[in-house]
């Protein structure tokens, strides 16, 4: 017998899948058939308090249960069905399953089309939307409860000429660059970007619009997603320009000095951001190089420059002076008028510290947490306004988890009200915020990949390259394996805030109310005219008179009568 060859991922997935679907088709059929009837279903669903919406999260897990063990029941061949058989939510692995030590609930885990490159989370309506982009040139927009697929196409290119090149073409597998980064924004209520980097070190802008079409509560609800206008190239590598324009005159400055050592891969996009001043949008972009772009919303090159370090985050929000996280330090861009990005000095952090990721607290924009490339957690405030940024160190511990890597992308900081995720190659770690400026944050959880990965049954590699990790609100998107997404809802308690004393007569603006009362009225009784005339007596009356046949009161010499 000649040996098999061995099976991808993605095969192995299929087939579970469809071994799933048809487990399910078996279990709807013997529901219906020991459900009954008219009156007697609808009173048994009201005693005990069923529901279509229980029936329906509840079916999953029954299928992956029944499909682990039920050993007396033959098993049935995988089947092999189409897209459009398997209906919408096909790519979905599973779902409905609680996990994570009951603190992260699974909503869904899809399996995208071929390996993740990157992945970041779009504004929406709710808690918005994953965006996935894949090796093989997909983007995918996935809905965060029941994983969805509220669009899907090609990733745009152009050619020289910049016109778009259809993906039916012949040509467009050959001109497809790899993206290597993305980052969303919100533009208006309904309305978003979506900023997409790749390996040629090209930038293309995606404007999508949002409707609900159902609008029920999840999963039920219907979404219309879809694509506003074409995709815009706004970067285009190589870049004409020989330096850095001075203030935005467009005259050349300093020319950029290249590191050759990055290789061909020096011009892919590592970083994105997106920052607004006014009425106007900038993006700011980095590449391997280390060269810092910064560019106009509608396309235009504006300021280049070459870093001394890679960069390694961006504090975003809407400020006119950008906090460049580098490895060397934090400096400062200036987006009033662009120029060399200043250091910025921070109180009480060392100076050999060189920073290896960074996250800015989601719910405080000015907290932020470092990774050292020594392996420390390093807690910091960044304040800015219109002229000067300041920098204070809070903290610092071990971080606990491995961070020598070869490239400083698998390593991924986000956060969500009181609580920092920190993805690696290894697995998921959850850090608790919560507490004094000067308590460092606290690992409480820690779930590795190949664990995460065999609650939905999938296999992952020892060595999976990517950690990409995305979180909004309440919602938690992880790699798992190479094309595999896991999207979680969270559970972690929230500290809530302190309830106020119910005594009126004990609050200070009360007191204070009473205060400024008094005070109003002593001022009105002591004012002339408002509460009497001196000695004289009431208003409209005379001084003091005598008695009938008396004259007024004398006084002394040269004094009028009282």
């Amino acid at each position: 017998d000649l040996p098999r060859e061995p099976r991808s991922e993605t095969e192995l997935l299929m087939e579970r899948v469809a071994y799933l679907e048809s487990r399910v088709f078996q279990l709807e059929a013997q529901a219906k058939a020991s459900r009954g009837t008219g009156a007697e279903a609808k009173s048994r669903s009201w005693w005990f308090g069923s529901s279509k919406k229980e029936s329906q999260r509840a079916a999953p897990t029954d299928v992956a249960a029944s499909a682990r063990g039920n050993g007396d029941e033959a098993a049935q061949p995988p089947q092999v069905l189409s897209h459009s058989n398997r209906g919408r939510l096909a790519h979905v692995v599973a779902s409905g399953q609680k996990r994570w030590t009951d603190y992260m609930n699974l909503n869904a885990a899809v399996m995208t089309q071929g390996e993740i490159t990157s992945l970041c989370s779009i504004p929406g309506k709710r808690s918005g939307y994953f965006a996935t982009t894949t090796r093989a040139g997909a983007l995918q927009v996935f809905h965060p409860v029941s994983g969805e697929i509220v669009l899907e196409r090609k990733l745009a290119l152009a050619g020289e000429d910049g016109e778009e090149v259809s993906p039916e073409d012949s040509v467009y597998p050959d001109l497809l660059s790899e993206a290597t980064a993305s980052v969303a924004l919100q533009v208006r209520r309904n309305e978003s970007k979506l900023l997409v980097g790749h390996a040629n070190g090209d930038v293309y802008a995606y404007h999508f619009t949002e409707k609900l079409i159902k609008s029920t509560y999840y999963p039920e609800e219907r979404v219309e997603f879809r694509l506003k206008e074409a995709p815009v190239r706004i970067l285009r590598r190589p870049v004409e320009a020989e330096g850095s324009s001075d203030g935005g005159s467009g005259e050349a400055g300093v020319e950029i000095q290249h590191k050759e050592e990055c290789g061909p891969e020096g011009a892919a996009i590592t970083h994105l951001e997106s920052f607004k001043q006014g009425l106007k949008r900038f993006y700011v972009a980095a590449n391997r190089r280390d060269e810092l772009f910064l560019i106009h919303e509608n396309g235009t090159l504006l300021y280049t420059e070459q870093l001394e370090d890679p960069l390694v985050a961006m504090r975003p929000g809407l400020q006119q002076t950008v906090t460049l996280v580098t490895a060397g330090g934090l400096r400062m861009l200036d987006l009033r008028r662009p120029r060399k990005t200043a250091p910025i000095e921070c109180e009480d952090l060392p100076a050999d510290v060189r920073f290896y990721s960074a996250a800015f607290n989601s719910e405080k924009n000015s907290l932020a947490y470092f990774v050292t490339e020594a392996g420390d957690l390093v807690t910091m405030h960044v304040n800015s306004n219109k002229h000067t940024v300041r920098c204070i160190m809070k903290t610092s511990k071990p971080l606990g988890l491995p961070t020598h890597f070869e490239e400083r992308r698998e390593m991924k900081m986000r956060t969500i009200k009181n609580y920092l995720f920190v993805s690696i190659p290894q697995g998921t770690a959850i850090f608790n915020t919560t507490g004094p400026a000067r308590r460092p944050p606290r690992e409480i959880l820690f779930e590795g990949s190949h664990e995460l990965g065999r609650q939905i049954g999938v296999h992952v590699e020892s060595e999976t390259q990517n950690a990409h990790l995305a979180a909004r609100n309440n919602m938690c998107a992880v790699q798992i394996g190479t094309s595999v997404l896991g999207m979680y809802q969270s559970d972690l308690p929230v500290r809530a805030p302190p309830q106020i004393s119910t005594k009126l007569w004990s609050q200070p603006i009360f007191l204070a109310m009473i205060g400024i009362g008094v005070f109003y009225q002593f001022n009105k009784v002591k004012r002339p005219g408002g509460g009497g005339a001196g000695m004289g007596g009431m208003p409209g009356m005379g001084g003091m008179g005598g008695m009938p046949g008396m004259g007024g009161m004398g006084g002394m010499p040269g004094m009028g009568g009282m």
